[in-house]
């Protein structure tokens, strides 16, 4: 390995698993593997919560359009 220092014990675990090419921070929605957890946590943010907001706004649509339905039979009976 390298001659790097660093000053916290967990900084120097994560260098080592770089050298070592570990990366077992997996994430549970496309599988993607990082050296680090903080890495893990970033890519989650920036990748999956713009699925999530998508798919709760469409969810939001959806409801809004089965009530404005509902509404329009009530209204016609």
């Amino acid at each position: 390995m390298c001659e790097k220092a660093f000053k916290h014990k967990s900084h120097l675990k994560d260098h080592e698993r770089r050298h070592r090419g570990e990366k077992p921070f997996v994430c549970p929605s496309c599988t993607k593997a990082f050296a680090k957890a903080s890495d893990l946590k970033r890519h989650e943010n920036n990748m999956h919560n713009e699925r999530k907001q998508l798919q709760s706004d469409t969810e939001t649509l959806q409801a809004a359009a089965m009530a404005a339905e509902e509404q329009h039979l009530d209204s016609i009976s």
